[in-house]
């Protein structure tokens, strides 16, 4: 898949430092341009809105309430946007996205009339994380191996938290319960997850400007999205095999290590 390289820092006049938005590495054509759009516009609005405030006050015609008011029309505006964009684009294409990773696995979801098998997964889950260490390390092994497939389907089914593994073990077991022949699918549609985690924290960051701004709060909630790490190799994501077939280790979740000969590393599905 093509990836252009860039990395967007806004300044606003108010700030001395630029803000930092996020890279945007997809296509912007096919599934990607929804949500590439959507991403520009949040970048857009920003500026918009910092130039705007810049223009009302070198025209000095508005006193301070009325800057504020104008303002506030314009973030209110946007977040009108912001909830529609979510409702109608991102959620769904995230829905469709993960189904689509689901159908595409060995392992499919329990169907809600088995009792018995979600019981049976239920059961799994707690004895693999209320065995001892040295036992669960066994057990992971064998799962991962493929020598447990019951035990590697129950893990999987359930989230992380719940199976007593740590994230990047979890994803492990997804990732090798693709068919290989369904991976480079699967992979793709991991890219349209990792776009639409870009869009919305770039929503999140906009929002956030835009509501001090215009000290006009937004009508739903807003988490402060982490600061990716930024080099200038970022975009460059695409690395050799070198070193898969070396010796890994495997985090647990109670801070204990497996080893495992041969795996390979666990895919990073983080967005930036």
């Amino acid at each position: 898949m093509s990836r252009a390289k860039s990395t967007f820092g806004i300044q606003l006049s108010d700030k001395p430092d630029p803000i930092y938005v996020g890279s945007w590495k997809w296509s912007r054509d096919g599934r990607f341009a929804n949500a590439a759009k959507i991403y520009d516009a949040a970048r857009s609005h920003i500026v918009g809105l910092d130039s705007r405030r810049s223009e009302l006050t070198a025209r000095g015609k508005l006193t301070k309430a009325g800057i504020a008011d104008e303002l506030s029309k314009q973030a209110k505006d946007f977040y009108a946007k912001v909830q529609r964009w979510r409702g109608s684009t991102l959620i769904g294409h995230r829905r469709q996205a993960e189904a689509e990773i689901a159908n595409l696995s060995s392992i499919q979801p329990r169907d809600p009339s088995d009792a018995a098998g979600q019981l049976l997964d239920m059961e799994m889950r707690r004895r693999f994380s209320e065995a001892p260490e040295r036992e669960r390390g066994k057990l992971l092994s064998a799962a991962i191996s493929g020598n447990a497939p019951e035990l590697a389907a129950a893990l999987t089914r359930g989230p992380a938290w719940l199976s007593g593994v740590s994230e990047p073990v979890h994803e492990q077991l997804r990732q090798r319960a693709i068919p290989e022949e369904n991976r480079a699918q699967v992979s793709e549609l991991q890219e349209i997850l990792e776009a639409l985690d870009q869009t919305d924290r770039a929503l999140n960051i906009a929002t956030r400007e835009i509501a001090r701004m215009a000290d006009e709060p937004p009508p739903y909630t807003v988490y402060d999205p982490p600061e990716p790490e930024r080099s200038e190799d970022e975009g460059d994501e695409d690395q050799g095999d070198e070193g898969d077939d070396e010796r890994k280790e495997l985090s647990l979740a109670e801070g204990g290590t497996i080893h495992i000969e041969g795996l390979s590393k666990p895919q990073d599905t983080k967005a930036a």
